[in-house]
C-alpha cells in the first residue's frame, strides 16, 4: 500500500517535508517508523518520541493506516 508521510521540524531535514512510502498491507505505524529509521538512522532519537496523527485524530504506533492515507509525524516540542 502507498501512504503519504508529512514531517515537521528537524524531521524535514532527514526526510523532506512530504513523501510517499510503499509499505506492505497491514503494516503498523511502528513497523513504518522502523523502516524510516533504517533509511536514516540519525532520525531514531526523534522518531522514538514523536507524535502521530492522520487527518482526523492523534493515533498510536499500533495504528494500521489505510492505502493512500496521510500520516503526520511530529517531533516532541522543545522549550526553555
Amino acid at each position: 500500500m502507498l501512504i503519504e508521510i508529512k514531517t515537521f521540524a528537524k524531521l524535514k531535514d532527514y526526510f523532506g517535508e512530504s513523501f510517499f512510502l510503499e509499505v506492505p498491507d497491514s503494516s503498523s505505524l511502528e513497523e513504518i517508523l522502523e523502516k524510516l529509521i533504517l533509511q536514516n538512522p540519525k532520525s531514531k532519537p526523534i522518531l522514538d518520541f514523536c507524535l502521530l496523527a492522520n487527518s482526523n485524530e492523534m493515533i498510536n504506533r499500533n495504528y494500521i493506516p489505510k492505502d493512500k492515507e496521510e500520516i503526520l509525524i511530529m517531533p516532541p516540542a522543545g522549550g526553555g
